[in-house]
């Protein structure tokens, strides 16, 4: 699948990013998730650690037709939307 491309490096455990992309997708495939138009592929990184704080990393490739990646991208920063400070 060629055409748009978008990474997002999430703080979000990956259980909870999984859960969502599942209720999402049309099918899972070899690890990625497939929907009309888009597909994501979900890398674990090394956690990041600040003093007894660890946040999770997760890389988050999505790929397909822009419209499509973007209105799943709304969506997963609405669903993970969190306050900062």
């Amino acid at each position: 699948m060629k055409g748009f491309k978008y990474e997002i490096i999430s703080g979000t455990p990956i259980k909870d990013i999984r859960k969502f992309f599942l209720s999402q997708c049309d099918y899972k495939y070899d690890g990625e998730f497939h929907g009309t138009g888009w597909k994501v592929k979900l890398i674990e990184q090394k956690p990041k650690t600040y003093g007894v704080i660890i946040i999770p990393r997760t890389s988050i490739a999505f790929q397909g037709e822009e419209k499509s990646c973007e209105k799943l991208i709304d969506r997963f920063r609405m669903k993970f939307l969190s306050a900062g400070g």
